[in-house]
């Protein structure tokens, strides 16, 4: 690790640990179950900074997501829209740092779940539109799924999809909360 790598460890540090601290610090003041919530991403986080580093990847995309939602909930009314244009724009987030710091080795803890995805999404495209044994095999494909662009729709496909299923399994009560909104649909 050299002085190359101090960009890329500050992004990680805004972008993955401190969502995930604030969001932490905001369950803190609410309710048992809250406080439970955040005693468990403050676990995660500690975690991820001794043993595994790409496991805050994992959870700190949601809490991305939630703090980005905080500014959109006074001009949309519907709270599920708001948490999923959060998830939009975390993804969008994540995918593009990913695509400037392309090819260190870092990135795939900086968003696991999007760079897994876009590697499948790339070998799918080189299967089924390239040309599979071709040297230049990546080469025959077009270019928003070649690497790194391909990084961009692998998170927002993750991440978008973790939204929708967030918002279709979490109680809209804890987004309210969490959104500091008293009642909305």
């Amino acid at each position: 690790m050299g002085i190359e790598d101090i960009p890329i460890i500050a992004i990680y540090i805004f972008l993955l640990y401190l969502p995930t601290l604030y969001l932490s610090w905001r369950l803190l003041r609410l309710d048992t179950l809250s406080k439970a919530i955040a005693y468990s991403l403050i676990a995660v986080v500690a975690v991820s900074t001794f043993f595994f580093p790409g496991i805050i990847s994992l959870v700190s995309y949601p809490c991305l997501a939630i703090l980005l939602s905080l500014p959109l909930s006074r001009a949309i009314t519907s709270t599920r829209l708001v948490v999923l244009v959060g998830f939009i724009l975390s993804s969008l987030v994540g995918g593009i740092v990913v695509v400037l710091f392309w090819p260190l080795e870092l990135v795939i803890h900086f968003n696991m779940l999007g760079t897994l995805l876009a590697d499948e999404i790339h070998d799918l495209v080189v299967a089924k539109l390239g040309e599979p044994h071709s040297p230049y095999a990546s080469l025959t494909i077009p270019l928003v799924f070649r690497y790194p662009f391909v990084e961009i729709i692998g998170s927002l496909t993750a991440w978008v999809l973790v939204g929708i299923i967030l918002v279709l399994v979490v109680p809209l009560r804890i987004f309210n909360k969490l959104l500091g909104r008293e009642h909305s649909t």
